[in-house]
């Protein structure tokens, strides 16, 4: 056995990885303290307790293990991985945490039974299935034939990642999504391509597809003829008689509105202003909010955040704060594109990634944190108006530093966090990427944490940028 790192992710959940920083699923949980998807906090907020779950690519097991822990004792999950590096060390965990509801069950999917192989010669999470050739021999099973061979039944989800064989793996279980209507989260993005092919086994057994809202954590509808944003990995997929259910728990929004609808609580901006980052300019936006034109620039800007805090409020309805959040977008990309200015691009950032156009807020926060040049700003106050951090952690720290630095940090971190989804695909992180000099007490243990790792990985020493 290699040697071996015991991690724990939210939910005190245990897992045990190779102590390898060439391994993706060591590295991220060493720097996220959890997986890097935001569909996992979907996961964690859809599954109940008693609950029964497929894990189509089970790999370590951080969604197997996710999973366990919210269905609990009275639940069931079937964790299906037919690589062996990655189904041992997955047994290893289940047993760390007395998790008797998890059953491994190692063989490959697709659409018929047989045999194959899958490679070795790549990570753990990349490794891909062939049905002629060399590498590590694997049985090859249709889910059909499995669940019914083993009696698995009563299925409410199922998640499929099997690099590239997605298609096939729906394909091969046609029977059991018409039996059990179980939500499903595919895989969408691999091999620098998306994965079209889905489409056609979802929509030949009535399924509708729906992507993740990650800002207000809710799934709402995505159609084939969309255009995926260029950061789109998963799609989610299920039945009307499911979604209906999701619909009723508030996880899941089938129609969009299409004018205002009902709020529970109206949105209000004090909660923004009393945040540290706010506190001390407060007033002066309130002063110039009350003498601003209704019609005019700052009162669009105060109002999209308004809508923006009305989408965050889990007391409105998922119809509602779809409609906010998509108001708050649409309000913000007009302002920006009239004229941008640091407070306008802060917001856009949040709520464009709010809204899952995460590819818009990237090339925003670039441009942001190349344009706030810290020699030249130092005495000016980017305050002008109202705004809200384009990354959380800026909400709790106070401009102590001067707005200039503390703006400009926020935008290099916001552009970290964004433009891949772990330090572990890049070569190089943000500052030294836009080759910008900022002091390091204004970034967050996050980002320290990234640059550690990246540099123990690449066996780097700490830049000199980061002063």
């Amino acid at each position: 056995m290699n040697a071996e790192l015991n991690l724990v992710m939210p939910g005190d959940v245990k897992i045990i990885v190779p102590d390898d920083l060439h391994v993706t699923t060591a590295y991220v949980l060493q720097e996220q303290g959890d997986w890097f998807e935001d569909e996992i906090r979907f996961v964690r907020a859809f599954i109940r307790p008693g609950m029964r779950a497929v894990d189509v690519g089970a790999n370590f097991g951080v969604y197997s293990l996710t999973l366990a822990r919210a269905v609990g004792a009275a639940g069931r999950v079937w964790a299906i991985e037919p690589g062996t590096q990655a189904a041992d060390f997955l047994a290893r965990s289940i047993a760390a945490n007395s998790f008797s509801q998890v059953e491994v069950i190692r063989c490959a999917l697709s659409r018929t039974d047989g045999h194959g192989y899958l490679n070795t010669d790549v990570t753990p999470e990349l490794q891909s299935l062939a049905v002629v050739g060399t590498g590590a021999p694997t049985e090859i099973r249709a889910l059909d034939s499995l669940t019914e061979e083993r009696s698995i039944e009563r299925v409410d989800f199922i998640k499929i990642d099997v690099e590239g064989e997605e298609r096939s793996v729906l394909e091969g279980a046609e029977r059991l999504l018409v039996r059990e209507a179980p939500l499903l989260m595919i895989e969408f993005w691999g091999a620098n391509k998306f994965n079209v092919g889905i489409f056609e086994p979802l929509y030949r057994t009535g399924h509708d597809c729906f992507r993740l809202m990650p800002g207000i954590n809710v799934l709402v509808p995505f159609y084939e003829s969309e255009e995926p944003d260029a950061y789109q990995l998963n799609l989610f997929a299920c039945k009307p008689q499911r979604a209906e259910m999701l619909s009723r728990m508030g996880c899941l929004m089938t129609t969009p509105a299409k004018v205002k609808p009902f709020f529970a609580r109206e949105p209000d901006t004090d909660a923004l202003f009393r945040q540290p980052y706010a506190a001390a300019h407060a007033s002066k936006w309130r002063a110039q909010i009350a003498r601003s034109p209704r019609d005019g620039p700052i009162a669009a800007h105060t109002a999209a955040l308004r809508w923006y805090v009305a989408a965050k409020d889990a007391a409105n309805s998922a119809q509602a704060r779809h409609w906010a959040l998509g108001r708050a977008y649409s309000q913000l990309t007009d302002l920006l594109a009239a004229d941008f200015n640091a407070p306008r691009a802060c917001s856009f950032i949040r709520i464009a990634a709010a809204c899952g156009r995460r590819s818009e807020a990237v090339a925003v926060s670039r441009r942001l944190a190349q344009e706030l040049s810290v020699e030249e700003a130092r005495g000016v106050d980017p305050f002008t108006e109202p705004f809200v951090p384009p990354w959380p952690y800026y909400e709790t720290l106070k401009a102590d530093a001067g707005p200039a630095v503390w703006m400009q940090a926020a935008a290099l971190e916001s552009f970290e966090h964004l433009f891949q989804f772990s330090s572990c695909d890049k070569k190089a992180l943000a500052h030294e990427l836009l080759g910008i000099e900022i002091d390091r007490g204004t970034l967050s243990a996050h980002y320290a944490r990234r640059e550690r790792l990246f540099n123990r990985r690449n066996g780097k020493h700490t830049t000199a940028a980061m002063r």
